[in-house]
């Protein structure tokens, strides 16, 4: 057991690693429509506090993202190209199942 949970802090550390670094901005949002992550990029390009962004809803933080359509629909889009700061991005909405039931969406 207590191998286990080592094991699983591990692939935490190396996935939160993953994330925190990668150049393309991710969000993660619950099934309440909640921010439960921001990746350091995304808070640098909105130019957000990340502090304050954690548990706020993401339509009223960043309306354009719509990734609560996924929550309803639970099928995968990707959006028309967005643009901020000059920079063209296009956000990839994808919904997260645990045993067959949407538990949040990524973008």
């Amino acid at each position: 057991m207590a191998q286990e949970l080592e094991t699983e802090k591990k692939w935490k550390t190396i996935l939160q690693s993953v994330i925190n670094n990668a150049y393309d901005g991710l969000l993660m949002i619950n099934d309440k429509e909640e921010i439960i992550f921001i990746s350091p990029s995304l808070v640098e390009l909105f130019d957000l506090n990340e502090g304050k962004v954690n548990k706020e809803l993401a339509r009223k933080l960043r309306p354009q993202l719509q990734l609560e359509k996924v929550l309803l629909t639970g099928v995968a889009e990707v959006s028309e190209f967005l643009e901020v700061k000059g920079i063209k991005y296009m956000v990839h909405r994808i919904p997260v199942y645990q045993d067959k039931v949407i538990i949040g969406a990524i973008g």
